[in-house]
């Protein structure tokens, strides 16, 4: 199982709530990434307040950094244990996720995940 941060509704901080969610099947394309760094903005404050839109009941997290867990069919620019950095659509607040492999990029070998 996986967990990540979720909304069901708009608001202060306390509707945030850590839930099991499935880990389902890599498709083609794809990667599970652990999460060893997870930016919060101003953009994230915004959308779980309500004032930017988002889908609901959702995550929320829009920068992330950790290392590849697996890879799915046909994925050729990371190999499990690559040290990456993403920023996809939505909802990186989370253990692990699973992207499209043109999202994460490589993370700089200096650059701490702390």
């Amino acid at each position: 199982m996986a967990h990540e941060i979720q909304i069901t509704k708009t608001g202060s901080p306390d509707v945030m709530q850590l839930r099991e969610v499935s880990r389902s099947k890599l498709a083609p394309g794809d990667a599970w990434i652990g999460q060893e760094s997870i930016g919060v903005n101003y953009l994230d404050v915004m959308q779980r307040s309500g004032a930017v839109p988002i889908p609901i009941p959702g995550g929320i997290g829009l920068e992330a950094a950790g290392r590849v867990l697996e890879v799915g069919p046909d994925v050729t620019n990371v190999k499990v244990g690559d040290r990456v950095a993403q920023h996809p659509p939505a909802a990186v607040v989370t253990r692990s996720i699973s992207l499209p492999c043109h999202s994460p990029g490589p993370a700089l070998p200096q650059t701490s995940f702390r």
